[in-house]
């Protein structure tokens, strides 16, 4: 369940567009600049090279086509080792899960570690794959994840990081671009 406010509507993903830019103001309260995110846009997955796919699922989701929105070996290795370690060290968030959470912050928020979170995202991610083939949550999930240094999708992070398109990056920048999103900062 969703809880008192429902689920989102997963079905706003194909028109989701991450949040306009932050206006500076002076000390009068006037506007005098934007800090513009880097533009980047929704490419669909035939675009993408096979390598750049292969390194992103090699790193979040290894079974991503063989599983359904939950991958439940891996919930359930993770509980395992969350209650031996005494806390939430480990995750098992699968590439769909990831999705929810990312286009969804306000009402699933990253920085929440708890099951009622975990839970919903689950909800979520299981929402998604009904109405979502493998291929189109994948390509979602590409164009909206975030790079760091204010890229988000592929098309930007290949842009700002190595100016290049996507269809033009090597199999070292898709690894390297592959990594970044489970710690743009680091």
């Amino acid at each position: 369940r969703c809880g008192l406010s429902g689920c989102p509507d997963v079905g706003r993903l194909r028109a989701y567009q991450p949040g306009k830019a932050s206006r500076l103001l002076d000390r009068q309260g006037r506007a005098f600049g934007e800090l513009r995110p880097v533009e980047g846009k929704t490419v669909p997955l035939w675009r993408i090279p096979p390598h750049v796919r292969e390194a992103f699922l090699a790193v979040e989701d290894q079974r991503f086509y063989a599983h359904g929105a939950v991958e439940w070996r891996r919930a359930v290795g993770a509980a395992l080792a969350n209650v031996r370690g005494g806390a939430f060290g480990q995750g098992f968030s699968t590439v769909t899960m990831q999705l929810a959470r990312n286009v969804f912050p306000d009402r699933i928020p990253a920085r929440e570690r708890t099951l009622g979170r975990k839970l919903l995202e689950m909800r979520v991610a299981y929402e998604i794959e009904e109405r979502f083939t493998k291929d189109e949550v994948l390509e979602l999930y590409l164009s909206h994840i975030y790079f760091g240094n204010g890229a988000r999708g592929i098309d930007a992070a290949a842009r700002h990081y190595f100016g290049v398109g996507p269809d033009r990056l090597t199999p070292a920048q898709a690894a390297l671009l592959a990594a970044l999103p489970k710690g743009p900062s680091v």
